[in-house]
């Protein structure tokens, strides 16, 4: 019997049940080569859309800021309090992103725009991959394939040119060791060391705890494990816990999660609840919906672990705009499970063939990216770049009163200036953030704000109710505009 998949096949053929050279045989065979070809030009189509929409021009804020992370930690420098940036912090900045800062701003420093451009497309092709891994292990290759780029498109909103980008990839590490477990009961004690380096990249490492808590208690529940293997498989998220607090920050990062939450949750959009409208959120939604219609006319009974995972799914999806792509990563497993049920068809395990043939298939991808990305992500996109040597003209630790969005930019782009309000909104008090965004509306209490702020300079977007105010009540003047923003003067 051939029992591995040649290329991407989900299907193989056992000869023992059927004589050779008979029309079955002949009929069997063609369906494979076909299922084959169909895997392989379904696979060709997924990564050639994944690289065209992951490599494009710099558009989100954040990126600025970890540069400027990265700068300053290579050049010797600490966070402490005060704050060496902001002048009103009343909190010490905890580095939860050192390790992506430092690579993005050796990439930057060598590569410029587009190196930070493929670095993201490269990540969403590293995504893809790892949830194909997790998917590949319910379903055969055309429902793996497909469910993982379903995923990666609920996903989308949190593909962006941020570490946000790591954790996602770690999450889908994480739920594929885990569901690795549900076959065999053996624990994967990599993933402590895994945690280490997820948490010195980005904050959401806690999802990870979260899964092998949820898969080691749904085993218990299902009866398939005894109160010694609970208790060794909860020793993994145990000791990955103390991997984090082992890492260069220390303890305290423990804590990073819902200090920071607590405060962005009232005042950034992705920390509030989920916009079920977005297309992202809809594909999401659709997949946990297509699991749970799946289940309720199913006469198989779900396991608990697998529920488990469901309704974790489900709450990211609704909980926050920031979470709905760990809800697609979750739930892409199960949606395969679920496809390759109603298929009907037997499921084989990859072959190594098929394996080299995606890395293949992967690794051009990701060499064709690189002239793409210097082709359409020279110029960032949503900065003021013409502005960035009046900037540098000014005098250091001036402080400027900026858009919020700007922010990470300004302190990349000018970092002899003191903005009186950045993206860590998590250093700021509260009743100060408040102030800065009725402020920022030309509330009635504005020119108090800027008068006890000290600020003497001004990059705000041209239609924004301050730049108006500033212009006509306060007498401030323009001396530049770029992107859809002014700079302004105190007179």
């Amino acid at each position: 019997m051939r029992g591995e998949m040649r290329g991407f096949s989900c299907w193989s053929v056992d000869t023992r049940t059927v004589p050779p050279n008979t029309p079955a045989t002949r009929l069997l065979s063609r369906l494979h080569q076909r299922a084959s070809l169909f895997a392989g030009a379904l696979a060709l189509a997924v990564v050639a859309t994944t690289t065209m929409f992951g490599v494009r021009a710099i558009s989100d804020p954040s990126p600025w800021l970890h540069l400027r992370i990265g700068r300053f930690l290579l050049e010797g420098g600490r966070f402490g309090f005060p704050d060496p940036w902001a002048p009103f912090a009343t909190k010490q900045y905890v580095l939860t992103e050192w390790l992506p800062a430092i690579i993005g701003y050796l990439t930057y420093d060598r590569f410029g725009s587009p190196g930070i451009a493929w670095l993201r497309g490269a990540g969403i092709l590293i995504l893809l991959t790892a949830v194909l891994w997790t998917t590949r292990r319910t379903s055969g290759a055309i429902a793996a394939i497909l469910v993982a780029f379903i995923a990666v498109l609920g996903a989308y909103d949190g593909l962006a040119e941020r570490p946000q980008m790591i954790s996602l990839i770690f999450v889908a590490i994480t739920l594929g060791a885990w569901w690795r477990t549900t076959e065999d009961l053996r624990p994967r004690w990599w993933l402590v060391p895994l945690t280490w380096v997820w948490a010195s990249c980005h904050g959401l490492w806690l999802v990870g705890v979260g899964v092998g808590v949820i898969v080691g208690l749904g085993l218990a529940f299902d009866g398939r494990i005894s109160g010694y293997q609970l208790r060794r498989l909860l020793l993994v998220p145990l000791a990955s816990l103390c991997a984090v607090g082992l890492t260069p920050i220390g303890p305290k990062l423990l804590l990073a999660p819902f200090t920071v939450g607590s405060n962005a949750r009232d005042f950034v959009g992705e920390w509030q609840s989920s916009d079920i409208r977005l297309p992202a959120t809809v594909i999401t939604l659709l997949m946990i919906s297509f699991v749970v219609v799946v289940w309720a006319r199913s006469a198989r009974t779900p396991r608990w672990w697998q529920i488990g995972l469901l309704v974790a799914a489900l709450i990211c999806a609704l909980a926050m705009a920031r979470t709905v792509a760990i809800g697609a990563v979750l739930a892409a497993p199960l949606m395969a499970q679920e496809v390759q049920n109603l298929l009907a068809t037997p499921v084989t395990r990859s072959s190594r063939r098929s394996q080299m043939a995606w890395l293949g298939l992967t690794a051009a991808a990701l060499l064709v990216a690189v002239p793409l990305a210097g082709a359409v992500a020279q110029r960032p996109e949503s900065v003021p770049l013409r502005l960035a040597a009046q900037l540098q003209e000014i005098p250091n630790g001036t402080v400027v009163i900026a858009t919020g969005d700007v922010t990470g930019w300004l302190l990349w782009s000018a970092p002899n200036l003191k903005p009186v309000e950045d993206l860590r909104i998590e250093i700021f008090d509260p009743a100060y953030v408040r102030r800065f965004i009725e402020t920022m509306a030309a509330g009635p209490a504005w020119r108090d704000f800027v008068n006890d702020s000290g600020a003497t300079v001004a990059l705000l977007e041209d239609d924004s109710p301050l730049s108006t105010a500033l212009q006509e009540r306060a007498h401030w003047r323009a001396t530049g505009s770029d992107a859809g923003y002014l700079l302004l003067r105190r007179p």
